[in-house]
């Protein structure tokens, strides 16, 4: 719901790409919170956003290798698993 009304605000001028990807870089940087995992991902996201307007198949890179990295366990969840 909150998605396409901010593509509606923005509108399709020019610069409305950008602020797409500033909504989305904002988004996700509040909904990750303090992690190591978290905040590299905020970064490898704002790194790739930019990156797929120069070069898509390095952002699709980096974009899978977040994928892949959220594959592996997190070690506060495997401590609180485990005792």
């Amino acid at each position: 719901m909150l998605v396409p009304r901010t593509v509606a605000m923005t509108g399709n001028g020019e610069g409305a790409c950008r602020r797409i990807a500033g909504y989305v870089c904002l988004s996700l940087a509040a909904s990750i919170g303090n992690d190591r995992k978290g905040a590299l991902s905020i970064v490898v996201y704002a790194a790739a956003i930019p990156l797929s307007f120069v070069r898509p198949w390095i952002a699709f890179a980096c974009y899978v290798m977040v994928a892949v990295m959220w594959l592996l366990p997190d070690p506060r969840i495997e401590k609180t698993i485990g005792q």
